[in-house]
């Protein structure tokens, strides 16, 4: 277990810093110290079942942060807005049967999703729902902006190719047409 002075030193150390990068994805100083908060309570929870490598406190500690300040916007986007994909209407009137497969697709988007890698996740996420830029992105999850962009297109890549197979051609062109024409390009 870690003991309070040392997670005292451990706070001093690093919460600076910290909260500059948890306020570049809140954007809120309050809310960025309750993650931070709830970030320092993971941490001494951590080291009552683990020892601690002290070379690796930072790096759990971003981490944590990271994963909190994710939860937290998927919870706030839940309660105040929609996902992109909810936003689309289609002109005219649908079937019964487009309206199920459609219902399907975004179902079937939302669960490819959470296959992917952490930070492709994160960029799909940060990009698409919370319309953040690349520049935001990369600073965000400490990797550079090229990273982020073929992130993202590696992300809609997969999308298109899983979609397609499975059948959702038209509804997945569709959507992608709207995605670029309002994030990428």
């Amino acid at each position: 277990m870690i003991d309070d002075r040392t997670v005292s030193d451990i706070y001093q150390k690093h919460i600076k810093e910290l909260l500059v990068y948890v306020c570049g994805f809140v954007k809120v100083k309050e809310t960025a110290e309750d993650i931070l908060h709830d970030a320092f309570v993971r941490l001494i929870q951590y080291s009552l079942k683990y020892p601690l490598d002290e070379s690796n406190i930072r790096a759990f500690l971003y981490k944590t942060a990271r994963n909190i300040c994710i939860d937290y916007m998927r919870k706030n986007r839940k309660k105040h807005e929609t996902p992109l994909h909810d936003n689309i209407e289609y002109t005219g009137s649908r079937s019964m049967h487009e309206d199920v497969e459609y219902n399907e697709l975004k179902q079937r988007v939302a669960e490819l999703i959470e296959k992917k890698d952490p930070i492709s996740r994160s960029v799909y996420i940060m990009r698409i729902e919370l319309s953040q830029t690349y520049e935001e992105i990369a600073k965000n999850l400490g990797i550079s902006e090229r990273t982020a962009i073929r992130k993202m297109k590696s992300m809609l890549e997969y999308l298109s190719e899983t979609i397609e197979k499975h059948g959702f051609k038209i509804f997945f062109i569709i959507l992608l047409a709207v995605i670029i024409a309002k994030f990428v390009i």
